[in-house]
């Protein structure tokens, strides 16, 4: 039996059960999903970019020994070792060609879209929303430019999306034996790409707020240990992920040293600080611009919704506001704490999250706003709320 699901407030999917059914839902991932899948398909067999070169030419011919002797350290040769390991399968299998290269990625950048949707349904407890979130990841720019990249990001997204969803279910459903799925799917995201780290911290912050606050709604002592339980198979995986990298990687020692001097130890990473200059807002305009589009208008556009969003999150569910605040105000602020300028794609699993909340601002709008108040002729919820997703 569920626990948190009992101690909420407010009733699974307000409103949003009339307006959208389970199979509606699922008939809505699919379509999307093929939408995601046709968007991410033009760029299979285009011009491999720089990065994506360096994966082929050091670690794809060179095979496993290659890719697991480097360690992914960014003091070496930037390996995103498990994008290498797939990326070399693939190239065995159907021939090194492009399109052959960036096969596996394409796939999990294309099952990311129905699994927000589904988690952002679980998250808020309303399908439409979830199936906003879905549509909304479906046409992202960001997600579409990098989905079929032969790099770590796309691997990255999937599995810190589904080690959010694995916690859910151990933690709400009380269903301890996915602890160890739980486990390596986190592994499996900071294998990916090493900010994997960051989202591990992330996740043990919300697994550890998850325990608190059942606490606090006075559930049973199973709970809580539970919430222990996988706040351990967390920290299991982070310091897996801690024990890899560290043998041949300068990138930990890099991190203490700039907190401590403002120096790196590798003279390389230096170069970083001249793409975002020296002081805050430079930074956060080029975070901007990268994170949210092209423009840095888009941050004008996103930061609100996303935080009238937020505050829906919290209204609706105190679990649902935990989650999706540390997934994401946490990393950008380790960042900042870090004083750590590195590039805004590396925290691009932050994206996801923010799509959720921009998917909830407007399903407040298109059900509860402009469905009740606006022309007659838009008053359906649920094609208001789709018109205004494609239109964001």
């Amino acid at each position: 039996m569920p626990h948190s699901l009992e101690a909420d407030p407010v009733p699974f999917d307000p409103g949003g059960s009339e307006a959208l059914g389970p199979r509606a839902l699922h008939l809505l991932l699919a379509l999307l999903t093929l939408l995601a899948a046709g968007l991410r398909a033009a760029p299979l067999d285009g011009t491999l970019g720089y990065d994506e070169t360096v994966t082929v030419e050091r670690f794809v011919e060179g095979g496993p020994p290659a890719i697991l002797a480097d360690y992914g350290g960014y003091g070496t040769s930037n390996n995103h070792v498990l994008g290498s390991l797939l990326a070399y399968a693939s190239a065995r299998a159907l021939g090194l060609h492009v399109w052959a290269l960036r096969l596996p990625f394409w796939v999990f950048g294309v099952l990311t879209v129905p699994l927000l949707g589904l988690l952002a349904a679980r998250l808020l407890r309303d399908r439409l929303t979830g199936a906003v979130a879905a549509l909304l990841a479906a046409l992202s720019p960001v997600l579409v430019a990098y989905s079929p990249a032969c790099r770590g990001y796309a691997p990255l997204l999937f599995f810190c999306l589904l080690s959010t969803a694995l916690l859910l279910r151990v933690v709400e459903d009380g269903e301890r034996r996915w602890l160890p799925a739980l486990a390596l799917a986190l592994f499996a995201a900071g294998w990916s790409h090493m900010t994997g780290l960051v989202f591990a911290a992330t996740l043990g912050l919300v697994a550890l707020g998850l325990g608190v606050l059942s606490r606090r709604a006075g559930e049973p002592p199973a709970a809580r240990r539970t919430a222990l339980l996988a706040l351990g198979a967390i920290a299991l995986a982070g310091i897996g992920l801690i024990a890899w990298y560290s043998r041949g990687s300068l990138i930990l020692r890099d991190i203490q040293s700039h907190i401590l001097h403002g120096t790196f130890v590798d003279p390389a990473l230096e170069g970083v600080r001249s793409v975002h200059g020296d002081g805050l807002w430079p930074w956060i305009k080029h975070t901007g611009k990268k994170f949210f589009g092209t423009s840095g208008r888009m941050l004008l556009v996103c930061l609100p919704v996303a935080l009238v969003g937020l505050a829906l999150a919290w209204r609706r569910s105190r679990r649902a506001g935990w989650i999706l605040s540390c997934a994401v105000l946490f990393p950008p602020a380790a960042l900042l704490v870090g004083r750590l300028k590195l590039y805004p794609r590396y925290f691009l699993f932050v994206q996801p999250f923010v799509l959720v909340l921009v998917a909830a601002t407007l399903c407040w709008l298109g059900r509860d706003v402009l469905a009740r108040r606006g022309p007659r002729l838009l008053r359906r919820p649920v094609a208001m709320t789709l018109v205004l997703g494609i239109a964001f």
